[in-house]
């Protein structure tokens, strides 16, 4: 059985967060979600997702910066994502 590619999601919009959620996983996608950019460098670090999809417009952290630090450690592919 072939595992199933995984996403992070990274987004303060809850709501656009789980839509795009609801989405991939019916496409068969394993999703991770995190609601700033700090969490979703942890989340990058522990689990190593296939797919970044990074809000460019955050608290803390904003899309940039969290593209910026996780270029620094792997080369995932990122989309960039803004309201």
């Amino acid at each position: 059985m072939a595992m199933s590619k995984k996403v992070l999601i990274i987004d303060d919009n809850l709501a656009f967060a789980k839509l795009v959620e609801q989405v991939l996983t019916g496409k068969g996608y394993e999703v991770l979600k995190a609601s700033n950019g700090q969490e979703g460098l942890r989340v990058m670090f522990d689990h190593r997702p296939d797919l970044v999809l990074l809000d460019v417009v955050m608290p803390g952290f904003d899309g940039w910066q969290t593209c910026s630090r996780i270029r620094e450690i792997s080369d995932v592919p990122i989309i960039m994502i803004t309201g």
